[in-house]
């Protein structure tokens, strides 16, 4: 399959000369054999299962140790990061894969979606420069994680689990910690016209749970802890960070596979 022509990426500055550097950073630690980028989230020790945070106080929490952290960490290379036969878009061919581990009720992931996501999608994956895979890694401390990943996973059965998907972070915060939330992924599914009775048939199958049980299972093999951690050629970069991080290790890797 021919590959895709690259398409040039306009930034406004300051953002140009961010991705100049974050680029010429990405070659220079290739010579030295890792990427230093910034991790902006804490570890998961456990201890939100002890602790009752609102989602917003959590989010101030991890942003004010995100924002005294200005020590760049040297980013972690995970080999054969399993992409199973999970929900996919783009090219299975092409030169670059990304694999997302991720929880729909996580607020990060929320941000991930709507700052960088986008601009991943229309600008690499649908050129055919990117193989880009959705796994799921519900968090024990998000009560609905697991419904909302059900339900993406049952609109899949009807080839809507993208549109799902994006019905699903866009209106994260309507559903988030809802007792109703599960009846509120119906109505998604009567927006997205599927088959009503399917889907709950769907819903209460223990077998998509067994998948997603799967990906957890997975995901712990290649060290994922926290949400979103997304994959590029197995460049692990932990938590929701500036796009330009996203497009410099992409664009590292397309020159990498052009040698």
């Amino acid at each position: 399959m021919p590959m895709a022509k690259k398409k040039k990426i306009t930034i406004a500055s300051p953002h140009r000369t961010f991705l100049f550097i974050a680029i010429a950073g990405v070659a220079i630690g290739y010579l030295f054999g890792g990427l230093l980028v910034p991790q902006s989230q804490i570890e998961n020790d456990g201890s939100l299962d002890e602790v009752v945070l609102t989602d917003n106080e959590l989010e101030e929490i991890l942003e004010a140790e995100a924002n005294a952290d200005n020590s760049p960490d040297q980013l972690s290379i995970i080999e054969d990061v399993s992409v199973d036969d999970d929900p996919f878009q783009g090219n299975v061919d092409a030169p670059v894969t990304i694999i997302e581990f991720s929880d729909f009720q996580c607020p990060f992931c929320k941000r991930y979606f709507e700052e960088s996501y986008s601009t991943i999608i229309e600008d690499y994956v649908e050129t055919g420069q990117v193989h880009y895979v959705y796994r799921d890694f519900p968090l024990d401390s998000h009560p609905q994680a697991v419904p909302a990943a059900i339900a993406a996973n049952c609109a899949r059965e009807q080839d809507h689990y993208w549109e799902m998907h994006d019905l699903l972070l866009e209106n994260q915060d309507d559903w988030s910690f809802q007792p109703s939330a599960e009846q509120i992924f119906q109505t998604y599914a009567a927006t997205l016209e599927l088959d009503p009775t399917e889907f709950s048939t769907c819903v209460n199958n223990n077998q998509i749970a067994q998948e997603i049980l799967s990906d957890q299972e997975d995901g712990a093999q290649a060290t994922v802890e926290q949400t979103p951690t997304i994959f590029i050629n197995g460049k692990k970069i932990i938590g929701a960070q500036p796009l330009e991080t996203y497009i410099a290790i992409i664009e590292a890797e397309l020159i990498k596979a052009d040698q």
